[in-house]
């Protein structure tokens, strides 16, 4: 497996992660939440893995190809992701877009580590994640588009995602 494989399993997973979310929104907006997050999160990872896979790794000096292969290895978080993009690739992830994928990343943690009230058959906070998942998926697809040249391959995939994300509205 090369490093193209290793990006385009990556973008897979992140794609098929967002349809999940998108698909599980009315019957369980909690793991939607979580979902929509780690699609968020994995493609971040997939445009560094453009630049070099140690990118990915959180500590890229101690970074072992091995390891990596085998799924051995602590990952960087979406803050250190976004430094990196700027930092190595020299794109900025805006700050309105950054705070929204934050919020998005903030609800899903309070979901799996703390209590969260329950979403199922809540009005308001459906309507708050409908409002998250959208501005989260603006922002994205900006992304998408902007790194076209990495994500050209996607492009059925992305225009799913932006229809399904359509009638979220």
């Amino acid at each position: 497996m090369d490093q193209h494989d290793i990006f385009d399993s990556l973008a897979r997973n992140a794609f098929d992660f967002l349809e999940r979310a998108i698909g599980e929104f009315d019957t369980a907006p909690k793991y939607s939440v979580i979902h929509f997050c780690a699609a968020v999160e994995m493609l971040l990872k997939a445009r560094l893995m453009k630049e070099h896979w140690s990118l990915i790794v959180s500590k890229p000096e101690q970074a072992s190809l091995v390891k990596f292969m085998a799924g051995d290895f602590a990952s960087v978080t979406m803050d250190e992701a976004r430094a990196r993009i700027r930092d190595i690739a020299g794109e900025d992830i805006a700050d309105d877009a950054f705070n929204s994928f934050r919020t998005l990343a903030n609800h899903r943690n309070k979901m799996i580590h703390f209590f969260h009230a329950d979403v199922d058959s809540d009005g308001q906070a459906k309507a708050q994640i409908v409002a998250e998942h959208c501005r989260s998926w603006f922002h994205l697809h900006r992304l998408l588009n902007r790194w076209d040249t990495y994500f050209r391959e996607f492009s059925a995939e992305i225009s799913r995602a932006d229809r399904a994300m359509k009638g979220h509205r």
